[in-house]
Order: C-alpha cells, then sequence, then structure tokens
C-alpha cells in the first residue's frame, strides 16, 4: 500500500510514525514546509517528499491522508478524491459547510472510502460508557455534562501557539472547531440533537483571535438535555463526561481508567443489595487510540466498507459545531438541519466520471 500524508505537523507526524510502525512500506509526505519535511522524511519507510499534493499525487496512491489546517481539508481532500484515492480526513472535515456535501455525495457515488478522524471512538473507556448506555445500565439518558479543556500553549510546548492553526480563524482555528471531539461523542453516545444554544467568547489574554470557550446546550431528539464545555483555557488539562439517568448515573474522567456506575437495583430483584458505585475498569495508552483508527481505516481500504466514522459522520458532526457558532452570533437556539441519510442507508454503487458525480 502506497500512503501520502499530507501536512507533517504534530498530528501528521504522529500518523505518519504509525503507519510505519504498522508495516506501511510505501509513504509520501507532502508539506510546504521544507524543515517539516526534512524531519519527516527520516521516518522509515518514507519514499517520497513532496510540496505540493499534486506533484505527489503523480507518483499514484492507495489514500492519503489529510492532516493540514482545517480550512485547507476540502480543497486536498478533492484533488485526492479526483485522482480516485481513498481518504482519511482529520477532524473536522472543513471549517464550513460550504462544499462539503458536495464532496460527501462525490465520494459516495466514485465508491471512495472516506474516513474523518475521530480519535475518541477508539478510546476504551468511552467505548465502554457507550456499551454501558446502550445496556440500559442506568436506564434512559435524561442529561448529561460533557467537559473538556486544555491550555492552548501546552498543547504543542515546541511550538509558538500564535503561529498554530487553532489561534487563527483564517486556518480554520478556535476551540470550538477544535474541540470537535466533544460534538462527534454527543453524537455517538446520546444521537442526533434537534437545535443548540451557544455561548461562545475570547475572554483570556491567550494571543489569538479566535474563541478560547464556548458553553453549548444541546436538546437532543429524544428530549435529553445535553451540556458541553471546551476551552484553551485549563490548567491541568481536565475531560470529563457525567451522565443522568432514570436508574443511575455513569461518569467518565480522562486518567480514571475506569467507567463509574451507580444504578439503582431493581426492588423485585432477589438478592438484590443497596445501590452503590461500581468501576468497570480499562487500559488505555494515548496512542492506542490513533493506532486502532488507523487499523480501522487500511481495514476498510482493503476490504471497500464503511469506516465507523465515514463522509456522512463527519458532515453531520461538523453541522453540530456550525451550529453552535451561529447560536452564539444570533443569541438564541438554532435548529439543526436536516442531514443527509445515515451511512447505513447508502446502498454501494458503481463508481462513477466526476463529473456524472457532481451532477
Amino acid at each position: 500500500m502506497r500512503v501520502i500524508v499530507v501536512g507533517c505537523g504534530s498530528i501528521g507526524g504522529r500518523h505518519l510514525a504509525n503507519l510505519a510502525s504498522l508495516g506501511v512500506e510505501e509513504l509520501v509526505v507532502c508539506d510546504p514546509d521544507e524543515k517539516r519535511r526534512r524531519s519527516a522524511a527520516a521516518t522509515p519507510g518514507v519514499c517520497g517528499v513532496y510540496a505540493d499534493l499534486e506533484d505527489a499525487l503523480r507518483g499514484g496512491a492507495d489514500c492519503a491522508f489529510i492532516c493540514s489546517p482545517t480550512s485547507f481539508h476540502l480543497e486536498q481532500a478533492e484533488v485526492a478524491a479526483r485522482a480516485g484515492v481513498d481518504l482519511f480526513v482529520e477532524k473536522p472535515l472543513s471549517h464550513t459547510l460550504e462544499g462539503v456535501e458536495a464532496l460527501v455525495r462525490v465520494v459516495r457515488s466514485r465508491g471512495i472510502i472516506l474516513m474523518v478522524g475521530m480519535c475518541y471512538r477508539f478510546h476504551p473507556g468511552l467505548r465502554e460508557l457507550k456499551s454501558l448506555l446502550e445496556q440500559g445500565a442506568i436506564g434512559s439518558v435524561l442529561t448529561a455534562d460533557m467537559w473538556a479543556g486544555s491550555y492552548l500553549p501546552h498543547w504543542h510546548p515546541q511550538s509558538d501557539y500564535r503561529k498554530e492553526y487553532s489561534a487563527q480563524s483564517r486556518l480554520g482555528g478556535g476551540v470550538i472547531l477544535d474541540s470537535i471531539h466533544s460534538f462527534d461523542t454527543l453524537r455517538w453516545l446520546f444521537g442526533e440533537p434537534a437545535e443548540v444554544a451557544c455561548r461562545a467568547s475570547k475572554i483570556s489574554d491567550l494571543e489569538i483571535d479566535t474563541e478560547d470557550v464556548a458553553a453549548v446546550i444541546a436538546v437532543m431528539e429524544g428530549g435529553a438535555i445535553v451540556q458541553v464545555h471546551v476551552d484553551y483555557l485549563q490548567q491541568p488539562a481536565s475531560s470529563r463526561i457525567e451522565v443522568v439517568g432514570s436508574r443511575g448515573k455513569a461518569i467518565w474522567e480522562a486518567g480514571a481508567r475506569a467507567v463509574r456506575v451507580w444504578s439503582a437495583q431493581p426492588q423485585e430483584a432477589e438478592g438484590a443489595g443497596p445501590a452503590a458505585w461500581r468501576e468497570r475498569p480499562y487500559t488505555f495508552e494515548v496512542n492506542d487510540m490513533y493506532v486502532a483508527e488507523i487499523r480501522e481505516f487500511l481495514a476498510c481500504v482493503r476490504e471497500r466498507r464503511r469506516p465507523v466514522t465515514c463522509e456522512v459522520d463527519g458532515l453531520a458532526t461538523l453541522r453540530v459545531a456550525i451550529a453552535a457558532k451561529e447560536a452564539s452570533t444570533l443569541g438564541r437556539f438554532v435548529r439543526l438541519a436536516p442531514a443527509l441519510e445515515p451511512a447505513s442507508a447508502w446502498s454501494s454503487v458503481e463508481a462513477v466520471s466526476w463529473e456524472e458525480a457532481e451532477r
């Protein structure tokens, strides 16, 4: 398999190293920055180094990892898709909805595999939490609080945070898009939001031109109310989800290595003891979830099946984030636009020309 990694910064470098560790023998790197190209070229398996994506594609490729700043994702994904290359696009799919649905339809029509990098779907703790909710361990979900924040200058200590894409709105930065994992996890755990309200602003002395904190209220289609807090401010970093159900509560917290569950015992259950907190332990290393998502993507490329975070998921999650930004601007709840059909509703079709797919 020949894989192009576009953008060799922090996440691109991680994916490049993980691809090499998984045995991908032909790796091509593409980055406009000469220093990053030189650094990436030292990775085992790198057989080509380019500054331009179209030049990199001339040598052929099976798939491309789009790891550039967010505002470049859509353009680069289209270039690769036109070449018939399968795509792994880092989160978020784009910084705007404009043009995303057209790309999704073309990708579907041409039979291209597209996976959006939502690594937290591969976090063993969150998978345990999802399993508990699906089993009805705490009854039906009534409300939840999601909390995720960390101090932006600490993200990449070797770099000047002011020059990173996160700090610049023109590159698709800002904590709402940067923390889109939270909105993807919201959908994954609780279903689709019907409407959202949000207050987002820049309140710190960080030298950025984007929002550094956002508080979101999502009203789910089933009626549950979920609060989502994201920020660039917390020292130390914190990530936590607390779910209140009709028969108990479940708590996941980063670093805890166990999901805590309190579940009321049915009165009629024979021998049932008093309700108490119980722990569901798991093991976790940060890089494991990145490796797991790459394994999933490469398997999907080989088997020609849809990934767990396909393009429809990427679009649906982006819609929630964009709706939150709009709600903050308008100062009111914003209803979510009707989504494309879910991934499960799409039938496989034969590849067609780009022009036919666009029509």
